[in-house]
């Protein structure tokens, strides 16, 4: 009786099916091939490119890093939102391809991946603020370094000079000390003109960057580009010049001329437009970015201080608006009795 509860106990269902399954060993896996796990590692690697995107993206939203503004990517999302959606949809179809390939069936993974992609080329969308993208949403950035309102950006970028001011004993300078040819210490050079529309044979030119802050909407009219007089001084006797020419031969982009001609501090010298067309307006299509050109002349001598200011009108209202670069600007202007020009010779500078 006891031997037949034994074998009643060991020939229980669960017993049965327990002996049963043993008998079948379990069916591993095939090994990946060759070819699938390079599309694995390729997918690995795709993935620790879009996690330090990610890293990226949320330091710029947190403000732990400036947002970027020149990137070739950006600029054709801009210019060809067409062919960027081509190539987002390219991508995606590759990762989807890829994931089949290498897993067999990828609907987690490729859930995962879609959602993340989407996330990053949404982010992207908005750092790159394409123009048909609402200004609600893409508002452009200004350019780094300037000086900004709700419409407009406004940033010094390059200027051109042939000489700088000596400011102290010339036999003070050497190779490795020179009087400075870039902001904020250069002091341009120039002689004075015979009258507010004759051009020096050498100009002095600055060129300030302008940006349309709007991804959408009216347009900008750039109605007055103004010197706004510092400060007044005498010219140092003699003005020593050192004859260094510097920035682009010939800066004319939306060119403007102002002339001083003995005006006070505080005065505004409206620069006259000297484009193709005599008065015409620079304007700024949404999201645009231009050059706006001041060649700076003096019909008499003088050590000048100043600063740029902008006007401007959106095309849908009457309203002028001004924005003040916050850049700070110094020449010296003197006549053929205080010239005096150097040249730097053997590191040291000799009167020409």
């Amino acid at each position: 009786m006891t031997a037949r509860r034994r074998q009643q106990r060991r020939d229980t269902p669960g017993t049965r099916h327990r002996t049963a399954t043993s008998r079948h060993p379990t069916v591993e896996a095939p090994a990946d091939t060759a070819f699938q796990r390079a599309v694995k590692r390729w997918l690995g690697g795709l993935a620790g490119i879009v996690g330090t995107v990610q890293v990226s993206v949320i330091g710029i939203l947190l403000g732990l890093q400036p947002a970027p503004h020149d990137i070739p990517v950006f600029q054709l999302v801009r210019e060809h939102p067409l062919v960027a959606l081509a190539m987002v949809g390219t991508i995606l179809l590759i990762i989807a391809l890829g994931l089949v390939l290498a897993y067999g069936h990828p609907r987690g993974h490729l859930s995962g991946t879609t959602s993340t992609v989407g996330l990053v080329a949404l982010v992207g969308v908005l750092l790159a603020r394409p123009t048909w993208c609402p200004s609600t949403f893409c508002t452009t950035a200004p350019p780094p370094g300037g000086t900004y309102d709700a419409n407009v950006a406004a940033v010094y970028t390059t200027m051109q000079s042939t000489a700088f001011a000596i400011l102290d004993e010339p036999s003070t300078y050497s190779l490795g000390h020179l009087p400075p040819t870039r902001l904020p210490g250069a002091v341009p050079a120039q002689q004075i003109v015979p009258n507010e529309r004759a051009a020096n044979a050498s100009p002095y030119r600055i060129q300030l960057s302008v940006r349309n802050l709007h991804s959408s909407g009216p347009d900008i009219f750039i109605e007055d580009v103004a010197l706004m007089v510092d400060d007044v001084r005498s010219p140092p006797s003699p003005a020593r010049a050192w004859v260094q020419p510097v920035g682009d031969a010939n800066l004319l982009v939306n060119p403007f001329l102002a002339t001083y001609q003995g005006q006070p501090v505080g005065f505004a010298i409206s620069g006259r437009s000297q484009g193709v067309v005599p008065e015409g307006h620079v304007r700024l299509r949404p999201a645009e970015l231009d050059q706006l050109t001041l060649t700076i002349t003096s019909t008499t001598n003088v050590s000048l201080r100043f600063h740029v200011r902008i006007r401007y009108r959106l095309t849908n209202e009457l309203e002028v608006r001004t924005i003040v670069p916050k850049d700070r600007f110094a020449a010296v202007f003197a006549d053929d009795h205080l010239w005096q020009p150097y040249h730097l010779v053997d590191g040291r500078l000799l009167p020409a």
